[in-house]
């Protein structure tokens, strides 16, 4: 289930006067940023390593999010998966048909599918309810930052450890989930449009979206 809800987000804004530093100085400046993107669509590559497996586990394709707290994530290679998540439901579209999940049902997975909306709609606030939230520069390269999240719900903190965003300037560009029980996975962007917008029909065709009335 964490496996399917792994993400990886890479978000370049472009700066609005007036220009904030070059590299967030602290969690809530980045987050800030992270607000502002209209919407997003990228590639990525995931790197799963299971404790039970010698071999660590690789896929990759394309993420899509639009406001507010939409994430669709199509894993394209080795086999077709799609994954649409919202705000209360959680779908996952394959060769064996479509399951969705009810999030109210599931509060263990709610909240860990709410963390990645609340890191890109950049609520600060939320986020740090659910997390400690811990922010660094990385020491081999002072433009390179680090964004910890560890768990305060001990519901989520018995499944996962801690959850690691790197970036440069204002791009997340890997996302680490370390969970509890030994496993890991790294997903890392090979590119992105952060400034994405969705017509309708592909808010329809992509999110699942029933098309706002006339």
């Amino acid at each position: 289930m964490f496996r399917l809800l792994t993400l990886g987000l890479s978000l370049w804004l472009r700066m609005s006067e007036p220009a904030p530093p070059p590299t967030p100085k602290d969690a809530p400046t980045l987050l800030r940023a992270l607000a502002t993107i209209p919407g997003l669509e990228a590639r990525f590559h995931e790197r799963k390593q299971l404790a039970l497996l010698k071999a660590p586990l690789e896929s990759e394709g394309r993420l899509y999010y639009a406001p507010p707290g939409h994430l669709v994530r199509i894993v394209e290679s080795p086999s077709r998966q799609t994954v649409r998540i919202g705000p209360t439901s959680l779908e996952v579209i394959d060769d064996r048909g479509t399951q969705t999940i009810d999030l109210s049902g599931r509060p263990d997975v709610k909240l860990f599918v709410e963390s990645f909306a609340r890191v890109l709609a950049g609520d600060y606030e939320a986020l740090e309810a659910a997390y400690a939230v811990q922010f660094e520069l990385l020491l081999e390269d002072s433009a390179r930052w680090r964004l910890t999240l560890r768990p305060k719900s001990p519901m989520l903190a018995h499944l996962v450890d801690r959850l690691e965003l790197e970036g440069r300037g204002y791009a997340i560009d890997t996302i680490r989930v370390l969970e509890t029980r030994g496993d890991s996975s790294i997903t890392s962007i090979v590119s992105a449009d952060p400034t994405r917008r969705f017509s309708p029909a592909e808010r329809e065709a992509i999110f699942g979206l029933e098309p706002s009335p006339p």
